[in-house]
């Protein structure tokens, strides 16, 4: 087996417990035309965040600027977007996400109809087009051509921002930043969400949702769950979203491990900016 780079993509440690040897792709991953005789991971868990690490050989930079939604979706977004969303609340993960979200501004008695938000990575865009019934604005960032147009002209989203959230340049602030099963895909997942925290107005909550390596490894191992697939750098648990939170400055306000409609194992936190940096008790 080739020797791969092996840092930490959360904490940039080097010592790793190695749990899986991959060396053909998994029947349900998605093919992304890497070659096949040439495919070769390591599932390796660090010793000092607890974060799994998925290590590789392969160029993943490209994939989602032109082919992670054409080969996901199969060149019928709107199909597959009519399709989503007409799934009724039990088995829709976006309705129980706006659902979760609604009821955290609820209990803080913030109105929904003064919230702005930012979605990003927004694929499908089934998220904002749940959001858009509840929310004051809804914008949404992907760095897919496919996207921004399905967003502007299918979704109606008020802002469909082009772009790596990373380099883009945005004079806005939000009240509500949302990450949903995107920082996974990151090999720097830190700084996006350091960004992220700069872009918060005075109150301003960051959502995410990450794949539960913890759980997931448990019901089905790594091979053939989809939290372990190729397209993802990490795969998270408590602690490792306790510690990337930290990295932000962010605290946890809610932490907790589902297990989705999708049958995705997922682990999702409300954050926000805190001066201890810390989780909260």
């Amino acid at each position: 087996m080739e020797k791969f780079l092996e840092q930490c993509f959360v904490c940039g440690n080097s010592n790793f417990s190695l749990l899986k040897l991959i060396s053909q792709k998994p029947k349900n991953e998605t093919y992304f035309g890497f070659d096949k005789n040439r495919y070769k991971r390591e599932i390796k868990k660090c010793d000092h965040c607890l974060v799994y690490n998925n290590f590789h050989n392969m160029n993943l930079e490209d994939l989602y600027n032109y082919k992670y939604n054409a080969n996901t979706y199969k060149g019928n977004i709107i199909f597959n977007f009519n399709k989503i969303m007409k799934l009724p609340y039990e088995e829709s993960d976006n309705k129980n996400r706006v659902k979760r979200i609604i009821d955290y501004f609820r209990e803080k008695s913030v109105a929904l109809e003064r919230i702005s938000l930012l979605d990003v990575g927004s694929g499908l865009c089934v998220f904002p087009a749940e959001a858009i019934k509840h929310f004051a604005t809804v914008s949404c960032i992907d760095v897919d051509q496919i996207t921004i147009d399905h967003a502007k002209n299918n979704v109606g989203v008020h802002e469909a921002i082009k772009g790596n959230f990373k380099d883009i340049e945005l004079n806005k602030k939000y009240d509500l930043i949302t990450f949903n099963k995107v920082l996974e895909h990151i090999p720097d997942p830190s700084d996006l969400l350091i960004k992220a925290r700069d872009l918060l107005t005075e109150n301003g909550i960051i959502y995410i949702e990450l794949p539960d390596g913890e759980t997931s490894s448990e019901q089905g191992g790594f091979l053939d769950r989809e939290e372990f697939f190729i397209e993802h750098y990490t795969i998270f648990n408590i602690p490792s979203v306790k510690f990337l939170a930290k990295s932000a400055k962010l605290s946890c306000a809610v932490l907790n491990a589902i297990h989705e409609p999708s049958d995705k194992y997922t682990i999702y936190s409300f954050m926000e900016k805190d001066a201890t940096y810390g989780i909260k008790k």
